[in-house]
């Protein structure tokens, strides 16, 4: 029986020495950084690693780097984390590519991570890297070494010259028009062309009437389509010679209109009246006017017209004698009563 019991606890501590002592487990994180080679030339670019090893999940923060670690290792572009969780261990990582544009050995400063679980924060620090960078070696299969080309001298081409041309014609444009503009003014005369005077509304009344007498809608069965456009002929005029609103207007209204206005219609505001109620029956109660009614009524418009549009008084050169004197009395004399008109 103690033979078997010895045998056993043999077989126990052979089996266990066989099986190797069991390793404890790392419980703290632990941080660890390499480059991808320690030597470089100037401007050639690496990775330099960061890695943080934790069983636990942790908050990791790696340092924000935007374009240089110091000590003359620059950063080329953005930084990439990333974190990965295999084999009991949770690990996070971050890559970055760094050169240098001096030569000799700088050092990769160590570089602080902080670790931040739901009742602790701690941080860690990398060790720090030796960074040999040397110069590009001479190229052997050159002689000689010779000095850098001047700049080549290149002719002007037409996209650098036609801004310069294109302002100058554009400020003697300018110009001109400007000349031309103040030359038309002191001569009272429209610019260019572009802006034609306001015909007299007189001259418009007066052709529109000789259009509608030569289309004879006055001889025909077609009444109300004749006053209508009789009327709206004179409306027009009067707007435009006294500046009332007559297209807008009744014929009471555009009658009122009239006995405000300083100016002598005599007979003619009468006959304007009689007009107007005759084509208001027209329009509205159908009546059936006569053709020597027509005839009538279309030579009192072109009366009206012609009565009351503005008296035009010739320029006279002004004298110095008797007759001269007398002369610019009439024409003083006209432009009173152009004035009253």
């Amino acid at each position: 029986m103690f033979r078997r019991f010895c045998l056993l606890v043999v077989s126990f501590l052979f089996i266990y020495v066989k099986s190797g002592f069991p390793q404890p487990q790392e419980t703290e994180p632990s941080i660890t950084s390499r480059l991808q080679r320690d030597t470089i030339l100037i401007g050639d670019q690496i990775t330099f690693s960061i890695e943080v090893k934790s069983i636990k999940p942790l908050r990791v923060v790696f340092p924000n780097f935007t374009d240089s670690l110091g000590n003359g290792v620059e950063v080329v572009g953005i930084p990439t984390v990333d974190s990965l969780a295999k084999a009991n261990y949770h690990h996070y990582s971050m890559d970055m590519l760094i050169t240098a544009f001096d030569s000799g050995t700088l050092v990769v400063p160590s570089i602080p991570v902080v670790l931040a679980s739901c009742h602790t924060t701690d941080t860690l620090f990398t060790q720090p890297h030796a960074l040999h960078v040397n110069l590009v070696p001479r190229d052997t299969t050159l002689k000689e070494i010779y000095d850098i080309k001047p700049p080549i001298a290149e002719p002007l081409t037409f996209a650098e010259v036609a801004p310069l041309v294109g302002s100058g014609l554009l400020l003697a444009a300018l110009v001109v028009l400007l000349v031309l503009y103040v030359r038309s003014r002191k001569q009272n005369k429209p610019f260019l062309n572009l802006f034609k005077p306001k015909e007299p509304p007189h001259l418009v009344a007066l052709r529109e009437l000789e259009q509608l007498r030569n289309e004879k809608l006055w001889a025909n069965e077609n009444h109300k389509l004749f006053y209508t456009r009789l009327v709206d002929i004179l409306r027009k005029y009067m707007e435009g010679r006294f500046g009332i609103n007559a297209p807008e207007q009744t014929t009471s209204e555009i009658l009122s209109e009239l006995e405000r206005i300083e100016y002598d219609f005599g007979h003619l505001k009468e006959e304007l009246r009689e007009l107007l109620v005759i084509s208001d029956l027209v329009k509205f109660a159908k009546h059936v006017p006569l053709i020597q009614e027509n005839e009538k009524n279309m030579n009192f418009a072109f009366d009206f017209v012609n009565s009351t549009r503005p008296v035009e008084t010739p320029e006279i050169p002004a004298t110095t004698d008797d007759t001269g004197q007398q002369l610019q009395d009439a024409q003083s004399e006209n432009q009173t009563t152009n004035k009253l008109s």
